[in-house]
């Protein structure tokens, strides 16, 4: 396995393709004589620095980005929430003693990952295509800000169905939307959607600092 193309292939998920090319050449010439661990280890050292120097430099930039990315992905989600009932509700109507109407979870949760998996992947590929070339920078951005974006959406969803205004309002727990070990897979999503998306145009107007 190329290494040389491995680490290329990384840091143009951080850089732009030229800088990354010629970084990959350096690190690959320095690392012939150094070993292994001085790769791999100056690869992600490289790769770290390059994210938090994107990040400290344009942090409004990446935390709006992060922002409209995760309120995409809250809307995608609520429209799969919103066909999960209805097909739900379909089949309850029109068999009502069937197997399908009395376990749900093994046709319809799978359907609705799936398709969960699918918006997340979608959310991944629109941040990419505006990240500027620094895609990794997205995703760290997007990391830190969408638990606290689906909180919103999820304490405005819960006041508007429970109607908050008469009743009172009950915040859901903000633990239930942090990360748990169950969101890898939306996590790895997100990051192919943004992988797929690498080779775009710049935007217009944008020049390369």
């Amino acid at each position: 396995m190329d290494r040389g193309r491995i680490a290329e292939g990384v840091l143009s998920l951080a850089m732009e393709p030229g800088r990354a090319a010629s970084v990959s050449g350096d690190l690959l010439e320095t690392g012939a004589a150094r070993g292994p661990v001085w790769y791999w280890s100056n690869l992600a050292r490289t790769v770290a620095g390059t994210v938090g120097r994107d990040l400290g430099e344009r942090p409004l930039f990446f935390a709006g980005l992060a922002a409209r990315a995760a309120l995409l992905l809250c809307a995608l989600l609520l429209l799969v929430g919103r066909a999960r009932g209805l097909v739900f509700g379909w089949v309850r109507s029109v068999a009502a003693d069937s197997m399908l109407a009395h376990h749900p979870k093994e046709w319809l949760w799978p359907a609705v990952r799936l398709a969960s998996l699918l918006a997340t992947f979608a959310a991944g590929r629109w941040s990419a295509r505006r990240s500027r070339g620094r895609d990794v920078a997205a995703c760290v951005a997007m990391s830190i800000v969408f638990p606290f974006i689906y909180y919103g959406a999820s304490a405005a969803s819960a006041a508007l169905a429970s109607g908050a205004l008469r009743h009172g309002l009950h915040l859901p727990s903000f633990g239930r939307c942090w990360y748990h070990w169950r969101d890898a897979a939306f996590m790895a999503a997100f990051v192919l959607g943004v992988a797929v998306a690498r080779r775009r145009p710049e935007l217009p107007g944008w020049r390369r600092p």
